[in-house]
């Protein structure tokens, strides 16, 4: 790869013994970085913005009643949400009526009863 990467940067005109070599280093290396910046955007930066999207519309979507699995794992069933503190309490245990109340950004994802997604 540097051998590609160094036989165009190096591409041009030959210079003669003792003559300076001929401007237009910089205008090569941004003809290079413009692809690279295009791989760069479509590679990583663009489906990273579009998982931050479907994240926020799965929280947004959240009421009470659903099912969630948070980020430590746990399972649980959503009884309130505060969306003024952006904080929701969490049912982990009906039969001890165990309540945890937790950041709605812990929510990892909606899950079924049985705990599937």
């Amino acid at each position: 790869m540097n051998n590609i990467i160094t036989s165009l940067m190096m591409a041009g005109k030959p210079v003669a013994d003792g003559a300076q070599p001929a401007g237009g280093g910089l205008m090569q290396m941004a003809i290079m970085f413009v692809p690279l910046f295009l791989i760069f955007y479509f590679l990583i930066i663009r489906p990273q913005k579009k998982q931050q999207k479907e994240q926020q519309n799965m929280l947004d979507s959240l009421k009470k009643d659903d099912y969630v699995q948070l980020s430590s794992g746990i399972l649980g069933k959503i009884v309130k949400i505060n969306e003024e503190v952006g904080t929701m309490s969490v049912e982990v245990d009906k039969k001890n009526q165990t309540v945890v109340e937790v950041v709605k950004s812990a929510v990892v994802g909606k899950v079924n009863e049985k705990g599937e997604k």
